[in-house]
């Protein structure tokens, strides 16, 4: 048989009759014929009475199948096939095989090879031709068969497997939902706020918020006991000395609600060397001091857990040596609504014998598990006491608002933390403009180490800001020293506006606009709410000074504002010398920005459409 009589066979077809043998045959019985065996090597016995003829194996002629007398039909490619009539030469049995007649047509076991002429290409009778076949065959039929004939080929199941991943995706493109729709963010009021005063011992905190409506605020210590709840959203509330006479340890606010919108804290101490004061922070997991070393006095780091799952923290510091490279000062376990103190140099805790001698350090504070809120405080003895602000992480632009004015040592501390050193371009923004100290106007500083640059000479006593930029990442700080020591930070712009809580009689903000021109409103605050507040405009590259005298002032950028940097300087007259001590100020934002979202993980993930 050909490869098309062996597809027919697969799909249950009908065979066509053979073909004509060319030679004559001389035993056209089927019953007495010997048939070539499949392998083509020897022949095949005669078949036992009652049973179908063999046949139809590779290389064999297939033996021919008489019509059954009844009309039935025989349908090949089957197991089982359906057996002749008792008068077929094939059933045997009883049946008398005639002699076949080769001149009669339809007779013998090649009917068409005994006709003559025409008739030879006649099928036989009950039978159709190929052609007719597929003529008349149903769609279905042979629509199968051609897809069988197509998968046959050696490339016909790789164009099926293609053509199937096409109609997958295309129904996938088709049946996929739209994409949904983007919230392009908006403007939402701040409704929770946390914020942790270092330490309250015989200190005043004020607190302050700009907030309508309703909500509250709770002034507690860390444990959770409970000093006083403020409901008045907008005013302004301050401890009184009863409250705080017998207290050690830090106070914290928590605010909600209305109250949480603007909300800002302040401590302010009198001690027997000076006036103090420290911004109350909101906990975190990083925080960065630019401060004198223990060479210089006692530096002390005040840690504080304001929640209840215990927090683990490291220290880590560079200093005016060098590196400090030691495993002490790590892994130090704050438990939830506890606080400790650290003894910088001074204990294992505070980084060993190894930072005993520095003269200035920064410190960087982080939390491994759970977060803080930190403070510093350096008492450098007969020149005074301080708490020392946080620095803005390490960037290659810094800006330092809030260098007082008046007489006194200046000295700017500069660190390049990391492994490649720094050359750094120093400018001072006074109230004149922007210049470079003479002389100085670049520092080169090693890596991993806090450098000193003295600005007395080149501010001539006048408030400034001062400006670093580098090819390194940077932090800094400052030291103002005059009747009294008090320290500055870089700090970042008031974007979203800032509470002065404290801004009593002495007071006096110090605003600078770096690079553009600016306008703001500083809107005093009172006990029982907003009074009537005055626009500040500040030309680009300039420092102004502003004197207020209240319970607490909000400063807000108006639209169009370039960058404002501010810090509030406070002095007191106390006995025959004057006190004075520097805040600077962060942003505490009424409001705050959602970022746009949408049905796409390029929110959250980098890339060229992400973050």
């Amino acid at each position: 048989m050909n490869d098309d009589d062996w597809r027919d066979i697969e799909f249950g077809r009908p065979l066509p009759p053979p073909r004509p043998s060319a030679d004559p045959d001389p035993d056209p019985d089927p019953l007495t014929r010997s048939w070539p065996a499949p392998s083509g090597t020897g022949a095949w016995a005669r078949p036992p009475v009652g049973e179908p003829a063999p046949f139809g194996g590779p290389g064999t002629e297939r033996p021919p199948v008489e019509p059954p007398a009844d009309g039935g039909t025989v349908t090949f490619g089957a197991v089982d096939m359906t057996r002749a009539p008792a008068e077929s030469p094939y059933a045997g049995g009883p049946a008398d095989p005639a002699e076949p007649d080769p001149a009669v047509p339809g007779h013998g076991p090649f009917p068409e090879a005994s006709g003559e002429g025409p008739a030879a290409e006649v099928p036989a009778p009950g039978r159709r031709s190929r052609r007719a076949a597929r003529r008349k065959e149903p769609a279905l039929g042979g629509a199968l068969q051609a897809f069988g004939r197509f998968a046959g080929h050696r490339y016909g199941a790789a164009a099926l497997i293609l053509l199937a991943a096409a109609a997958l995706y295309g129904v996938a493109e088709v049946s996929r939902p739209g994409p949904a729709p983007a919230h392009l963010g908006e403007n939402v009021p701040v409704d929770a706020a946390v914020a942790v005063c270092p330490d309250a011992a015989k200190a005043e905190i004020t607190v302050a918020s700009t907030g309508r409506g309703e909500g509250e605020a709770v002034v507690r210590d860390t444990v959770g006991k409970v000093m006083t709840t403020l409901d008045a959203p907008g005013t302004v509330w301050t401890t009184t000395k009863a409250q705080t006479a017998k207290r050690t340890g830090p106070l914290v606010v928590e605010a909600s609600g209305a109250h949480a919108a603007g909300l800002a804290a302040v401590q302010t101490g009198q001690e027997k060397k000076g006036l103090t004061g420290a911004r109350c922070s909101a906990p975190g997991t990083d925080h960065w001091f630019v401060t004198p070393g223990p060479g210089e006095g006692t530096v002390d780091l005040h840690l504080a857990n304001a929640d209840d799952i215990p927090a683990t923290v490291d220290i880590h510091a560079i200093s005016d040596e060098g590196g400090l490279a030691t495993t002490d000062g790590k892994s130090l376990e704050v438990p939830g609504g506890a606080s400790r103190v650290v003894r910088i140099g001074r204990s294992v805790d505070g980084l060993g014998t190894v930072a005993a001698g520095t003269g200035v350090l920064a410190l960087r504070v982080t939390a491994t598990t759970g977060r803080v809120a930190a403070a510093v405080r350096a008492d450098l003895g007969g020149r005074g006491v301080d708490w020392v602000p946080a620095t803005a992480g390490p960037s290659r632009e810094l800006v330092l608002p809030g260098v007082p004015p008046g007489g006194g040592r200046r000295t700017l501390y500069v660190g390049a933390p990391g492994e490649a050193d720094a050359r750094v371009r120093i400018n001072v923004i006074t109230e004149d403009g922007v210049f470079a100290p003479e002389g100085r106007d670049t520092l080169d500083i090693p890596a991993d180490t806090v450098m000193t640059l003295d600005l007395e000479t080149s501010l001539g006593g006048r408030a400034a800001a001062v400006v670093l930029t580098s090819d390194r990442e940077l932090v800094a700080g400052l030291q103002a020293g005059g009747e009294e020591v008090s320290y500055g930070a870089a700090a970042e712009p008031l974007a979203a506006g800032a509470t002065v809580a404290d801004a009593r009689k002495g007071s006096t903000l110090l605003l600078t606009a770096p690079r553009d021109a600016a306008v703001v409103r500083v809107t005093p605050l009172g006990r029982s709410g907003p009074e009537a507040g005055q626009e500040v405009r500040l030309a680009a590259g300039r420092t102004v000074e502003v004197p207020v005298d209240a319970a607490a002032v909000r400063i807000e950028p108006l639209p169009g504002s370039g960058p404002v940097h501010g810090a509030r300087w406070r002095t007191v007259k106390s006995g025959g010398s004057r006190t004075a001590t520097l805040l600077v100020l962060g942003p505490a934002p009424e409001r705050l920005r959602l970022p746009a979202v949408g049905g796409s993980l390029t929110a959250v993930l980098p890339g060229p459409d992400g973050p």
